[in-house]
């Protein structure tokens, strides 16, 4: 379920617009042509060196709406028309995705920020079999301005996720992984376990009890 938003990346912070859900995506590639190089000296290597190169992901879709992709690759779009020139300019968005893991459980993913290019268009004639044209974005991510990150994720399932923290909290829409590239992973109570109310020893008065927490 990959979604998308409108980025204003500054060294004093990072700003996003609302979320906007990108339907048809069949398939997610991330790749950060990550190096490794080794220094040798004294007859053996003497240093390992690592660096992540060009951060590159492709996406490809059944269908992708005029609209969205005028949208995410600069161009213009009136009346159902889009129009492209050699001065559009892709603008910089977040991408936000999960994916399935064989136990049925979920990876959450963040890319921070980045820009989707023109892509190659194959178009074929009709033929006797079905064969279905898919489209392939591709996209390459840079690392924030405000903390020089570029991607995040967390598994639904990981032991350490804070109390109430599951794979239903996360997928939620509104206020789950998807309302925000910058969403914080919280733990989560209910006020009515929390807090009892009962009649005061005077009239006019209330008695309110806290449950304290574990180890308080």
């Amino acid at each position: 379920r990959p979604d998308q938003t409108a980025v204003s990346d500054r060294t004093d912070g990072t700003v996003y617009g609302d979320p906007v859900k990108l339907p048809g995506v069949t398939a997610v590639t991330f790749n950060p042509n990550s190096e490794v190089a080794s220094y040798y000296a004294d007859d053996g290597v003497y240093e390992v060196f690592s660096q992540t190169g060009e951060i590159e992901m492709e996406f490809t879709l059944a269908n992708l709406s005029p609209e969205d992709q005028a949208f995410l690759l600069g161009a213009s779009y009136a009346n159902g028309v889009v129009s492209d020139g050699n001065a559009d300019v892709s603008p910089n968005v977040a991408i936000m995705y999960r994916s399935q893991k064989s136990n049925g459980e979920y990876v959450y993913y963040t890319v921070y920020s980045g820009k989707f290019a023109k892509p190659e268009e194959n178009s074929n004639t009709k033929a006797d079999a079905v064969e279905f044209q898919e489209k392939t974005l591709m996209f390459k991510a840079a690392s924030r301005l405000s903390d020089n990150k570029y991607r995040r994720y967390v598994e639904s399932d990981d032991e350490n996720l804070p109390a109430g923290v599951d794979n239903d909290t996360l997928a939620n829409v509104t206020s789950g992984w998807f309302s925000g590239p910058d969403y914080v992973v919280a733990a989560t109570t209910s006020p009515i376990d929390d807090l009892a109310a009962t009649t005061g020893s005077s009239g006019g008065e209330i008695d309110i009890t806290f449950t304290a927490a574990t180890g308080a």
